[in-house]
């Protein structure tokens, strides 16, 4: 975990930072799944022959995760597989419907791949607080994960980054996630 200065507090979060973190957030919990932030854009670029050998996990089982840059903005996807529903959670609140459309059409080719009946997704713009500022995106996304992952509201305001930084920085650290 080298490489995390007296910037992490202030600074945009790069690939690292946000893959370190949700690395960690879903480690705690074995029914979710992490992509890498270069999943997204691998699979846009070179369909399902780009990922196939990289899913290493029955994604049609869990719940998922992708961090998503989006022209130098943070924005998390979940697929909840329960409810066949794909959520963009972005603090910016654009639409974002392109992207959720690719990881539908991702889903679906991942079910034809497998062989199994395709499902009907739905997808939603998640309901976020309000960003105002430009540097934020990556803490706001790691926020909006943790409290997925522990199925807690998602009821922080901008005021509280300072302190979620604080916070993330330690559970990064520590290799755990404090409740």
């Amino acid at each position: 975990m080298a490489g995390y200065t007296s910037k992490f507090f202030t600074h945009w979060y790069n690939s690292s930072t946000i893959e370190d973190y949700l690395t960690i957030l879903t480690n705690k919990n074995p029914s979710s799944h992490l992509f890498s932030v270069d999943f997204f854009k691998k699979y846009y670029t070179e369909e399902l022959n780009g990922i196939r050998r990289r899913v290493k996990k029955p994604i049609l089982n869990m719940d998922t995760l992708f961090p998503i840059n989006v022209e130098k903005h943070w924005i998390l996807v979940a697929v909840f597989i329960n409810n066949k529903m794909v959520v963009c959670y972005d603090g910016k609140h654009r639409n974002h419907q392109n992207t959720l459309n690719t990881i539908k059409q991702l889903l679906t080719d991942w079910e034809k791949h497998s062989g199994v009946q395709l499902s009907t997704w739905t997808t939603v713009h998640g309901i976020t607080p309000t960003q105002f500022n430009n540097d934020d995106c990556g803490p706001w996304i790691l926020a909006i994960a943790k409290c997925l992952a522990l199925e807690k509201p998602i009821c922080f305001t901008e005021k509280d980054i300072p302190y979620l930084r604080i916070q993330l920085h330690q559970e990064i650290m520590s290799n755990s996630i404090h409740s």
